[in-house]
């Protein structure tokens, strides 16, 4: 959860040390283009794009995806807020969760997963999280020291989250897909995490 794994972050050092040789102007107008970059990337939004097109205007999950869609930098904002407050003094492989790179990739990890959550809500399976987001997550948290209760609490902000900003029956369409979600970073199959 606390560090994304763009290819940005897993060459960190390097990366890092390009933002420090720029101006703070510059580290601004690099980081947007990163950020971008990074979309274009990892996070599966064409792919959303295009399960969206398939359904009618008025189909209930389009319209759940659409009302999530608009509020994917505040939901993740405040799970971050939520999962630094819980941790205080967790800290990955980059530094403390509240430190402002960490925090930031943070953030970004949270809107990847709103992202495969919508694909998997449009598409009508949960291929998108199975197969690509959760063997990625098992590859590389370890490796970057976040630990698997991070993820849990990120997913279980996910789900409260989404039925704060969803209608009944649009949060009840969502439920069983949060459920699985919930289940694939349980304690059952990760025990001792």
């Amino acid at each position: 959860m606390s560090t994304h794994w763009s290819v940005l972050y897993l060459i960190a050092p390097s990366y890092l040390q390009l933002m420090e040789m720029l101006a703070v102007v510059e580290q601004e107008s690099f980081a947007t283009y990163a950020k971008v970059l990074d979309d274009h990337l990892y996070m599966p939004l064409q792919r959303a794009y295009r399960a969206a097109a398939r359904h009618s205007k008025d189909s209930l999950v389009l319209q759940a995806v659409q009302q999530l869609m608009s509020k994917v930098d505040e939901i993740a904002v405040r799970i971050v807020n939520q999962v630094i407050r819980l941790y205080p003094s967790y800290t990955c492989y980059s530094g403390l969760l509240s430190d402002c790179h960490v925090r930031t990739s943070s953030i970004r990890d949270v809107e990847m997963f709103q992202v495969y959550m919508w694909v998997c809500l449009l598409e009508g399976n949960l291929a998108a999280l199975e197969e690509e987001l959760f063997p990625l997550c098992v590859m590389i948290y370890p490796c970057l020291n976040v630990s698997w209760e991070l993820a849990r609490q990120m997913v279980a902000g996910l789900r409260k989250e989404t039925r704060n900003c969803l209608s009944p029956e649009q949060a009840r369409y969502c439920e069983p897909y949060y459920e699985s979600l919930t289940q694939m970073f349980s304690l059952e199959v990760f025990p001792n995490a």
